[in-house]
């Protein structure tokens, strides 16, 4: 009988506000690494479409395609054939060796942590929560902890376990994912998790005292009060017929949220779509403005199953008991049972402490005083945060009714 490999992903993201253009630094990647991000940014935006679509009607949502490419590449570790195929080909790892992609992974990690730790806290955490009647293959552990560093605990599968699980999610996200099980079936077996945290000061902060009640226009026409933060500030912008979208950055402006706003007329079914295929190149094709900004506070939380949303994407038989090939994993057959996945993002005008800071950043200001754009969102809206030397995707959503 097949047994199942359940995989639980927790993140955990608090941002302010900030200022300036995007600061690219140099890592420690190859420019064949830089290559693997660019497909995993792919990754990552179609992820959200997937996600958009599966969503439909909803307000608000949020995923973190980062933290579910960590968890699933600790899984592909024990995959083989097709099975791993369709893994690496859909996480943007085709024809990239196993190792590679560990490699490449392993700095992913190490280099958030570092790239602005003054500003920017990135916590990264993974484990392996095994049923301790189940055998696991040695080698597929010891790749996970070289280059995952994944904390591997061995346990009855019991209700004591889930405790333990949700206690270990709520420890690595500040409390703020508290549970992402409420159960272990008997067949399961082994339980992947993947906990992300980030938590930035903005470069300069929205004045409080300049957030003002305001009208936010929802997509069913409902208008609904919002405290909507001002600020004017230099930026990357662009433009087209579709959309708007400005960047915001953290610290250093080495992580940035951007935030795109679709034209007056034009539908989210159509934004989403141009920000699915278009991304990246509208990041690349961003040029200075100052920015007139016009911003609603705003907190969520979600939860959701990425399984058939992976599946679409094209991996399926790693769902599919009797033919999902995970014999580096252990003899028993096993097969992924659900994906699963809970955020947090909270957005609002904290970042004072950030103020000894922008003055250092301030060099573009010799260009003089750009052209100023006008962008106020005060109806539905998607955003992202973005570190923006490799282009990863952490965090990805929809918010159509700002909430606090």
């Amino acid at each position: 009988m097949k047994k199942g490999l359940y995989f639980a992903l927790a993140m955990f993201t608090v941002t302010s506000c900030n200022t300036t253009a995007p600061t690219v630094v140099q890592s420690n990647f190859t420019e064949k690494e830089y290559a693997i991000a660019a497909n995993t940014t792919t990754f990552a935006t179609e992820l959200f479409h997937q996600v958009y679509k599966s969503e439909k009607g909803s307000d608000n949502f949020c995923i973190s395609p980062l933290s579910a490419s960590w968890a699933l590449s600790m899984a592909a570790n024990g995959a083989s054939g097709i099975t791993a195929a369709q893994m690496y080909g859909t996480l943007g790892f085709k024809g990239v060796e196993t190792d590679s992609i560990n490699l490449f992974q392993q700095k992913s990690v190490n280099r958030m942590a570092t790239l602005d730790p003054e500003a920017v806290k990135v916590g990264v955490a993974n484990s392996a929560w095994i049923d301790s009647n189940f055998k696991v293959e040695k080698e597929f552990i010891n790749k996970n902890r070289r280059y995952y560093d994944a904390a591997v605990k061995n346990l009855p599968f019991d209700a004591a376990a889930v405790k333990q699980i949700n206690d270990w999610c709520a420890e690595k996200t500040e409390g703020k994912i508290p549970e992402i099980i409420k159960e272990l079936s008997p067949s399961s077996r082994m339980v992947l998790i993947n906990a992300l945290y980030f938590n930035a000061r903005w470069k300069a902060p929205f004045i409080k005292s300049r957030t003002t009640e305001e009208s936010f226009t929802k997509e069913s026409g409902e208008k609904v009060k919002v405290q909507m933060m001002h600020q004017k500030f230099d930026t990357q912008y662009y433009e087209d017929e579709n959309v708007q979208m400005a960047s915001k950055s953290f610290g250093r402006g080495i992580y940035s949220m951007y935030f795109i706003l679709p034209r007056e007329g034009v539908s989210m079914d159509k934004a989403a779509e141009e920000l699915a295929a278009n991304f990246a190149l509208w990041c690349d094709k961003s040029e200075r403005y100052e920015v007139d900004l016009s911003l609603p506070r705003f907190k969520s939380d979600y939860g959701t199953s990425l399984k058939k949303t992976l599946q679409a994407m094209g991996i399926e038989k790693a769902f599919t008991p009797g033919i999902a090939e995970f014999r580096g994993i252990s003899k028993e057959d096993i097969y992924i049972g659900n994906v699963l996945q809970n955020t947090f993002i909270k957005v609002d005008e904290e970042g004072a402490e950030a103020a000894a800071v922008t003055s250092v950043m301030l060099e573009a200001t010799a260009l003089g005083p750009p052209e100023t754009k006008k962008m106020k969102i005060d109806r539905p809206f998607f955003y992202a945060i973005r570190e923006n030397g490799s282009g990863n995707i952490l965090f990805i959503g929809k918010n159509g009714h700002p909430r606090e």
